[in-house]
């Protein structure tokens, strides 16, 4: 039998079981504490405290802070966008590749079809480049040629008999946007020469100019008139007082007008203005031009030398001919005699007139005459029977037909790239990284270098050869990063973003001290965006024409025929920069040989003139070519000019699907 509950020993010791029970529940709420199980919103916890304990030491952002950043985040991404783009429409005309080429590549990891067909086919469309370029050039030199002067793809290695490259092995997508980059800035930097030729060959039309200050000369007021117009104007000054006053009280009521009222009105007077200011200048225009045709269609032009004020006339038979009245004045800034004579041959200077200065043909004018002294004039003789195919009642421009000794710019003696100067010698070279080139060429065999040829040297090797002297910039360094298969060096770059890359590049040429400023203008306007880093400039006696010759750093010549050149004109669209008018010219530009072809000797003696045996590579041609009929007076120098060009990646850049697609 169970015993029973004594309840009065309960009563008594009540305290000490409660007590016991409260110590029970307390340690299992204990362990409950310490072992919690999950807990919701323990996640949530815990994420709120690691984020916490991140931002300790910060200063968090509120949405509402962050908000107007995010705008102008936006605003500048934008803004980028825009000056990307338009510095990519500036140089998108330079990036051509060659004409024969199937397929033209977009982007750098742009997949080629029918691989490595097409690579291999690469190797002859790219030494179809050249062609031509020298002929581009005319007047002025190219030391070494068009190798020593672009040095093409493999132009010093023993690939230069073929190719210049690899024959063994399909070039990699990165050796051939090397090579190509190479040559659109040594093509862009021909440019800048040619532009430079062009600012003294193009003339500049002036004939509103120097018409329109005749013009007010001739309609100047006699001083009748002036006493006339001082009265006029002393009354409308007393009638401006008594209107000031008037509009003085009416100021509190246009005080009363709306700021989109007075805005309209402000507007509309300014257009007003406007409209009145062209108004003017159409009748000046056309005082001008009824000037210019009671004058014989009169035409001014100038360039850096020479004014010609053309005149024409009717002939007897009814062609219109250059006028008696025309006049040609020395402008020349150095104020130096100049000669009407070619100092090539005993004929006068030579002047192309077109309707179309970036196309063949026009109308020669012969001027010739007696040395003009500085700031004179003399007159133009025309012995031609007519100026056909020009009509003198169009528009017109003016070409000089420029020989070397006229030239602003004589010779191109290097161009390099890469090239540091002082200034940027302490920044390494770095190269441009595409993920996708590297699929191109497996893994490079121990003997690749001897077997490849050896790595080479030049702008795409190590040292450049052919480079400025010590004296001038500090020089490629001999290390580098180069290909497996041609041996091109990686590292030509400053910096590399995802907008553009920056080369440093190096050109050294043969100048007429008074042409400095307009080389270093080319060079400021070119579409490669080069910024000047160090300038030098060297005085250099005794440079005559046709001196040139490459050599190597150990005095002896090198053998630049290895690398043949295709015969013909230059491949692809023309170079960037093209335009019409003064300053600029497209395709091939005009050049003396081209219009020099007079039937018989001039007043010169008859060994030295242009048709002569010497002129045609006969006995003694040599010594004709290296003299001068007419004494070359320029002061040449030695120009030595160091910059970064700025290349730009394709706007806009590839999207990210499409690289997911690939």
């Amino acid at each position: 039998m169970a015993n029973k509950i004594d309840k009065e020993a309960l009563k008594k010791n009540a305290f000490w079981i409660g007590l016991g029970g409260f110590v029970l529940l307390w340690f299992i709420a204990a362990l409950m504490l310490i072992i919690p199980g999950d807990v919701p919103g323990k996640k949530e916890v815990e994420k709120q405290e690691k984020q916490m304990k991140s931002l300790q030491g910060k200063t968090p952002k509120s949405a509402k802070y962050q908000e107007p950043w995010n705008e102008h985040k936006a605003m500048f991404t934008a803004k980028k966008d825009e000056v990307w783009a338009k510095a990519w429409d500036a140089q998108k005309d330079m990036y051509v590749w060659p004409e024969q080429m199937s397929f033209v590549p977009q982007y750098p990891d742009d997949p080629w079809p029918q691989e490595p067909r097409n690579r291999e086919a690469f190797r002859e469309d790219y030494k179809k480049q050249f062609a031509g370029l020298e002929a581009y050039m005319t007047p002025v030199e190219m030391s070494g040629g068009v190798v020593g002067v672009m040095q093409p793809q493999g132009w010093n290695t023993s690939y230069a008999k073929g190719t210049g490259w690899n024959p063994s092995r399909a070039p990699t997508r990165e050796e051939i946007w090397l090579a190509q980059e190479d040559f659109w800035v040594r093509r862009q930097l021909l440019e800048v020469v040619r532009d430079a030729v062009n600012t003294v060959a193009f003339f500049r039309d002036v004939t509103d100019e120097v018409l329109g200050k005749e013009l007010d000369a001739t309609e100047k007021p006699d001083k009748e008139d002036e006493k006339a117009k001082d009265k006029d104007d002393k009354a409308k000054t007393d009638e401006k007082d008594k209107d000031a006053a008037k509009a003085k009280d009416k100021d509190d009521k246009d005080a009363e007008k709306d700021e989109e009222t007075k805005k309209k009105e402000e507007e509309a007077r300014k257009k007003a203005e406007e409209e009145k200011k062209k108004e003017e200048l159409a009748k000046r225009k056309k005082r001008i031009q009824e000037l210019s045709a009671k004058s014989g269609h009169r035409r001014v032009f100038r360039n850096a030398n020479w004014e010609l004020d053309l005149r024409f006339k009717k002939s007897e038979a009814g062609k219109w001919v250059v006028s008696p009245e025309s006049t040609i004045k020395n402008v020349n800034a150095t104020e130096q005699t100049q000669a009407l004579a070619n100092p090539r041959n005993s004929q006068g200077l030579g002047f192309r007139l077109s309707h179309n200065l970036q196309e063949k043909g026009g109308f020669l004018l012969m001027v010739e005459g007696q040395p003009v002294a500085p700031g004179k004039t003399a007159p133009i003789v025309s012995k031609a029977s007519s100026i056909d195919p020009l009509s003198p009642d169009r528009p017109f421009g003016v070409e000089q037909l420029l020989e070397w000794e006229m030239s602003p710019v004589r010779r191109i003696e290097a161009i390099e790239v890469p090239y540091h100067s002082h200034r940027t010698a302490i920044v390494p070279l770095v190269a441009r990284k595409i993920k996708a080139w590297e699929d191109d060429d497996p893994a490079p065999k121990a003997e690749e270098g001897s077997k490849d040829g050896g790595q080479p040297s030049g702008p795409q090797g190590g040292t450049p050869t052919k480079g400025m002297d010590n004296k001038d910039g500090k020089g490629e360094a001999a290390a580098g990063d180069f290909t497996t298969i041609n041996k091109i060096n990686r590292l030509r770059y400053l910096t590399v973003k995802e907008q553009s890359r920056h080369l440093p590049i190096a050109m050294k040429l043969i100048v007429d001290q008074a042409h400095i400023h307009d080389v270093l203008a080319a060079v400021t306007n070119s579409p490669l965006r080069i910024q000047i880093t160090q300038v030098s400039v060297y005085h250099a006696p005794q440079v005559p024409r046709g001196s040139v010759g490459p050599s190597s750093k150990d005095g002896k010549d090198r053998k630049f025929d290895d690398y043949r050149i295709p015969s013909g004109g230059p491949s692809g669209p023309p170079i960037v920069g093209k335009g019409g008018g003064s300053g600029s010219s497209a395709g091939i530009p005009s050049r003396p040989s081209d219009y020099y072809k007079p039937s018989g000797p001039g007043p010169g003696p008859k060994d030295k003139g242009p048709m002569s045996d010497k002129d045609k590579g006969g006995k003694g041609a040599e010594e004709t070519e290296m003299k001068s009929i007419v004494q070359d007076q320029a002061q040449l120098v030695e120009l030595t000019i160091y910059g970064i060009a700025t290349l730009y990646e394709r706007f806009p850049p590839r999207k990210p699907k499409e690289e997911a697609a690939k």
